[in-house]
């Protein structure tokens, strides 16, 4: 398929024409009208775009500091008209991330940055930025609407920039152009035959590339965005805004659709629910079992693989009989329109085609290392550093991390690779394999400072007591013996209800590498606890001590 779709903003407008009385977006600041919607963007499309023709800069970013409202796309839309690209950035991250993420866009000298909630710290502003409020720039009568600007915009201009921060803990900016962005919306219209009776909610938190297709894709096809609240999202809320309005579709990671099938799986809250776009991280079919089997399911899965420097998705499984997956791995699928998905004899997988981004903004080294020439194709491959593995039937599915190795105690090994052995041993809904360093302890030899390798898993079995939490734990370690090697088995085990969630919905490897997020008072291999809040009980294999702390004699 090698058709050029209509951009974004091109579409939206075409759905103005048609649809002008439809209610475009319903979120907790109020609703608005495809025509409405249009106007008003025009209006901030005009403020920047006498912004951009007064700048020798070509293809300028503006960050935007909101927590998802009406409002917040109105102007994302506006800035789209214009030229520019967007980089939403969520208020609810830390100051110096905030603070990290605008450095590393490299803005010049009185660059406009929309600060809806008035987070600037006096270090940014002491950098003579400009900065302004979404209600100011709507409150603003620019005159003449943005029209004539609306085909300045190319499908290899940016669109939008997001963060990711990969292994370093450091964000850096994935510049997206409009034409794979399109493509991908484009390929969601059509190939599951998404009409504009199909309203979507906003799912996911709202800095992430997940959020960008979760809040676009309904507008491209002429429906109705639903917005349940303004900040983090809240599974309650999201819950009843897919009842109360007959949701459609979500896009969302897999720890999020867990939660609402755990609640809500067996009631008629989702009933509504055409299709669920997972992508993000590993599913696990079993997880969502309490909604699978309810009477009212009727939902189709779609397993969806991206990377966030190829517009998010590069190929989608759609899953016509989960039940077939509980216990097992999910194919990746087929590549989306207008892209290729390749296997590297290093068994990396690359993505060609459309779906490539521009690169990382101010970092060419980065950027030309990973974004490579197509051998097979015009255009560039991006080598997404994931493993892939092809079986008998020649399905691809994902074979954990390249950057997933660590070394513990000078033996590498695959953290993936062993969240899937734990997986396989039957107890576990939900594992993570961290590896923790310890606090360096001046009374000790640093050779007998090592490094821990920690499993920590759910279950959604009824666990009663402290002696059944150490039964499970022990038989998942025993089970683990009988496959891993000695190297590869963990010295700590820990079992909770759910693993915490971080803003993006994917499982929180950081806080669990945290020695603050667990408990200070440690027991011996013969004893557990039921620790708080977390709900959490440990079991290690062998009495020594663990971050430090010395267990009880």
């Amino acid at each position: 398929m090698l058709n050029t779709p209509l951009l974004i903003h091109e579409k939206i407008d075409e759905n103005a024409k048609i649809y002008p009385a439809r209610t475009a977006i319903k979120g907790p600041d109020g609703s608005i009208t495809y025509s409405e919607l249009d106007a008003k963007s025009d209006k901030i499309a005009h403020f920047f775009f006498d912004k951009s023709s007064n700048s020798a800069a070509r293809q300028p970013i503006v960050p935007i500091i909101s927590y998802p409202k009406v409002d917040l796309v109105v102007t994302l839309l506006g800035i789209m008209k214009a030229g520019y690209a967007y980089a939403i950035i969520d208020p609810s991250n830390p100051p110096r991330r905030i603070q990290s993420m605008i450095e590393t866009l490299s803005l010049g000298r009185n660059s406009l940055i929309v600060d809806d909630k008035n987070l600037l710290n006096d270090q940014i502003k002491a950098a003579h930025f400009e900065s302004c409020s979404i209600e100011y720039l709507l409150s603003k009568s620019f005159g003449e609407t943005a029209t004539a600007t609306k085909n300045t915009v190319s499908a290899e201009d940016l669109c939008y920039v997001t963060f990711t921060s990969g292994s370093t803990g450091t964000p850096k900016a994935v510049a997206v152009k409009h034409g794979g962005w399109a493509n991908l919306l484009e390929y969601f219209e059509q190939y599951f035959n998404l009409t504009d009776s199909d309203d979507n909610a906003l799912s996911t938190a709202i800095g992430f590339d997940i959020s960008q297709r979760g809040m676009f894709s309904p507008l491209y096809i002429g429906s109705c965005l639903h917005i349940p609240t303004e900040g983090k999202v809240d599974i309650l809320n999201l819950a009843t805004c897919i009842r109360e309005n007959s949701i459609s579709t979500i896009h969302c990671a897999p720890s999020t659709l867990y939660l609402l099938a755990e609640i809500f799986g067996q009631s008629s809250q989702l009933s509504s629910l055409k299709y669920a776009f997972i992508g993000g991280e590993r599913l696990n079919v079993e997880n969502l079992r309490p909604w699978i089997e309810s009477k009212d399911f009727s939902c189709k899965l779609v397993h969806q693989y991206g990377v966030a420097e190829c517009t998010d998705v590069a190929t989608s499984k759609i899953l016509d009989s989960p039940t077939d997956y509980y216990g097992r791995a999910v194919p990746l699928g087929c590549p989306i329109f207008n892209t290729t998905v390749h296997l590297t004899s290093d068994s990396e997988i690359a993505i060609g085609g459309r779906a490539v981004g521009a690169g990382y903004i101010n970092l060419p080294e980065m950027t030309d290392a990973r974004f490579r020439a197509d051998p097979c194709n015009s255009g560039r491959l991006y080598l997404t550093g994931d493993k892939g593995r092809l079986n008998s039937n020649g399905e691809l599915f994902h074979d954990g991390r390249i950057d997933s190795q660590v070394k513990i105690n000078g033996m590498l090994l695959n953290l993936d690779e062993l969240e899937r052995y734990i997986l396989h041993t039957q107890q576990p809904n939900q594992a993570a394999a961290v590896k923790y360093e310890p606090l360096l302890d001046l009374t000790q030899k640093p050779s007998t400072q090592t490094s821990e390798l920690i499993a920590v898993v759910s279950t959604t079995k009824r666990v009663t007591d402290a002696d059944h939490a150490l039964k499970v734990l022990r038989d998942i370690r025993n089970s683990l013996t009988q496959v891993v090697p000695a190297h590869m088995l963990p010295t700590r085990y820990f079992l909770m209800n759910k693993l915490p969630i971080s803003e993006n919905g994917k499982t929180d490897r950081k806080l669990l590498q945290s020695v603050s997020y667990f408990s200070n008072e440690w027991r011996t291999q013969n004893e557990i606890t039921a620790l708080d809040k977390a709900e959490l009980f440990n079991y290690s294999p062998k009495k020594t001590p663990i971050y430090g702390a010395t267990p009880d004699e």
